[in-house]
């Protein structure tokens, strides 16, 4: 589908979200000024017609990990059958993007700790070119207070607290893993104890199953019996979700779903709109493979595949993000104008169970609609 670009706002000027509050929550930035300076940053360094501008992008440096969990979104496998992403293209990004006016880098896997050489390096290539944003361990690392506090002042001695426009933020996931509740109590404890609230953020996700157990009652116990105190909700920041398959494009059948009608889903989310504050968006993931998606969450349809960072640089793969159809769709008005395009008469009474889900199901109706190929690549 050749794209008419009239259909599209131009947009030389991308305004943020107001349905969040960037100074708050898990996400913060440290100016008043973040959205002008990145304006200023982006439009000096990217094409005047692009939509799709990314404040960060997510790397998956390992697909190893220490864990096991059944539903994992991130396709992790067992640490002796894990794969880096490749070292000379995983440390020409941070350049890359400092050249587009990208301002920031989460790091993800499996779970980074386990390639701790090749997580440092990389924070130390990011030093002055672009804020390393997130990073989300199980933290299995931590089996002790001063363990806690060694591997978070090695992360501090890379850069991870040099940050100029993001407050960096510690995710430490608690989902269906075996680690210690106790080793992410010291990581909480270690952070806290050296670099205080307003350096480091940390958030809890607490991604389970649908309609099975939490762990974060037992979270709460076990930071009480170490401490003696409660909690510390008030500078700990919760994400809460249900797991989806790792799998694009599906859902995982054993998992119980929601079953939201599609058109309820289909709301306003601001999903490649530029916001900060509950989340940093836009932000394309690059996968172990190299595979670039527009989007950091698992499970995103193969219609929104940008590229490979094994054959294309950054810039290629956001200009081809420029020119997916759905993705400007997407851009300018979200999951609304996705379903605006896509006639009744190819939906029938579908429910979804997430966001995500809801988006690749209107690809796939759009695309059976107009019985044409509409993926650029």
């Amino acid at each position: 589908m050749s794209i008419d670009n009239s259909y599209f706002i131009s947009c030389k000027r991308h305004e943020p979200s107001s349905v969040v509050d960037p100074n708050r929550g898990k996400h913060a930035f440290k100016s008043a000024s973040f959205f002008n300076t990145v304006r200023q940053l982006q439009e000096d360094r990217m094409p005047f017609d692009w939509v799709y501008r990314p404040l960060k992008i997510e790397i998956e440096i390992t697909n190893g990990c220490n864990e096991n969990c059944p539903h994992c979104g991130m396709s992790a496998q067992p640490i002796s059958r894990s794969t880096l992403l490749r070292r000379d293209v995983l440390l020409s990004i941070p350049s890359q993007l400092k050249a587009l006016g990208i301002p920031g880098i989460s790091i993800t896997g499996g779970e980074p700790f386990t390639s701790m050489e090749t997580l440092l390096e990389l924070l130390s290539e990011c030093r002055k070119k672009v804020d390393v944003v997130k990073i989300t361990t199980n933290g299995y690392w931590a089996n002790s207070l001063d363990a806690a506090k060694e591997k978070l002042t090695l992360l501090a001695e890379h850069g991870f607290t040099e940050s100029r426009l993001f407050r960096p933020v510690l995710m430490l996931s608690i989902g269906e893993q075996r680690v210690p509740l106790e080793r992410v109590v010291y990581v909480i404890i270690a952070a806290q104890t050296l670099f205080g609230n307003e350096a480091l953020a940390l958030c809890i996700s607490s991604l389970s199953l649908r309609l099975g157990n939490e762990r974060i009652s037992d979270l709460e116990c076990c930071y009480k019996e170490i401490t003696g105190k409660s909690f510390p909700w008030d500078v700990v920041f919760l994400t809460k979700r249900s797991y989806i398959s790792a799998g694009r494009a599906g859902l995982d059948s054993s998992l119980p779903h929601q079953a939201i009608p599609i058109d309820k889903m289909c709301k306003d989310r601001g999903c490649f709109k530029q916001t900060i504050g509950a989340f940093v968006v836009p932000t394309p993931l690059i996968m172990v493979n190299g595979t670039a998606y527009p989007c950091s969450v698992f499970g995103m349809p193969d219609e929104l595949v940008i590229g490979d960072v094994y054959n294309k640089s950054i810039k290629e793969i956001l200009e081809t993000a420029n020119s997916n159809f759905y993705i400007r769709v997407l851009a300018e008005g979200n999951l609304p104008a996705l379903r605006k395009i896509v006639s009744d008469s190819q939906l029938g009474d579908v429910v979804v169970d997430n966001f995500h889900e809801a988006c690749w199901r209107l690809i796939a109706a759009h695309r059976k609609q107009c019985k044409i190929n509409t993926n650029p690549i």
